[in-house]
């Protein structure tokens, strides 16, 4: 979807071309680092975290200042369909899920006692600042639109352009840890190398994300 916007920003016609690039490239980008261990995903996460924190707080900025201010945007909004406790609870869980399901991984490798907190605090940071962008995004748009991209291709390319860079380093960096602990688990299970099932699982993660949408309609 991040391909298939920054093409059409190109060209309008070229949104289904960058759909199917989009494909190949991210598929690419998560193979690569997890053929390298645990050391990829890791350098992976040392690079995104820049690309991510940066246009996430210059993109809050300007969706807000655009509707005049935290402030006004907090006293004016409301949902044009209230959704019930139990759907936003469920909404909010989803979002955490992935951390909860990996965290594991990833702490058994820590050095020392202090890495126990890294997952709390990247994820209560971290995913703090996605959320906030998602509901400053519909706040500030008044429920037009839930898609930053969306809502920034109307303060022009640059800022689109932003939040396509950011919407393309939050994928990698949530899926490079997601294929690596993934084909962990695999290789558990089948005492196979983890890189022959990281291979797979990329690709077949795709092929199956197309099948779905022209299938199901589900990114619609």
């Amino acid at each position: 979807n991040v391909f298939q916007t920054l093409f059409t920003i190109i060209s309008p016609g070229w949104g289904t071309a960058g759909f199917f690039i989009g494909m190949i490239v991210c598929t690419a980008i998560t193979v690569v680092p997890v053929v390298y261990g645990y050391e990829g995903p890791k350098w992976v996460a040392y690079v995104s975290v820049i690309f991510l924190v940066v246009p996430i707080a210059y993109l809050i900025s300007v969706l807000l200042g655009q509707a005049g201010g935290l402030t006004h945007v907090a006293a004016t909004y409301k949902p044009k369909q209230p959704v019930s406790f139990v759907f936003g609870i469920t909404l909010v869980i989803g979002a955490w899920i992935f951390g909860t399901i990996t965290s594991a991984d990833w702490i058994r490798l820590g050095k020392s006692k202090w890495s126990l907190l890294a997952p709390p605090i990247g994820l209560v940071i971290g995913e703090s600042l996605v959320l906030i962008l998602a509901a400053v995004t519909v706040a500030a748009t008044m429920g037009a639109t839930w898609n930053p991209i969306e809502a920034t291709l109307k303060l022009g390319t640059f800022a689109a352009v932003v939040c396509c860079i950011m919407y393309l380093f939050a994928m990698w960096d949530t899926q490079a840890p997601t294929a690596w602990s993934a084909s962990l688990q695999f290789a558990n299970v089948f005492w196979r190398p983890k890189t022959l099932f990281a291979i797979i699982l990329s690709f077949l993660a795709p092929l199956l994300a197309i099948l779905v949408q022209y299938s199901t309609g589900a990114f619609n």
